[in-house]
């Protein structure tokens, strides 16, 4: 087993009991699923598809392309990370606080 700080990783996809974990530079295969991950990177990261958790830190915005039903996270990486409708206004929810939080930090002039 090996060792990534949770702010490298972009995003971890599911696939075939398969885990894709996603770093700016790499992606690293494991076996498992995303709820066999430690609890502490569950709770760290966005669940926004049945197959997908995001590092809410590396989204930029939320995509919703014109005469479309669907939504992404669009990352720091370029790479944009379907949301479901079932997990459509947790998510949303994640990254405005997320982005109140950091104007919050951002100091004043």
């Amino acid at each position: 087993m090996f060792s990534l700080p949770l702010t490298d990783i972009l995003y971890i996809e599911s696939h075939m009991r398969k885990l894709s974990i996603h770093t700016p530079k790499n992606t690293y295969v494991v076996s498992g699923s995303l709820s066999s991950l430690p609890q502490e990177i569950q709770q760290k990261m966005v669940q926004c598809h049945k197959s997908f958790l995001v590092n809410p830190r590396h989204v930029q915005a939320i995509l919703t392309p014109s005469n479309s039903f669907n939504k992404f996270f669009q990352l720091s990486s370029g790479e944009s990370i379907p949301i479901s409708q079932s997990q459509w206004r947790a998510s949303r929810s994640v990254f405005l606080d997320l982005i109140t939080q950091q104007t919050k930090e951002v100091p004043s002039l």
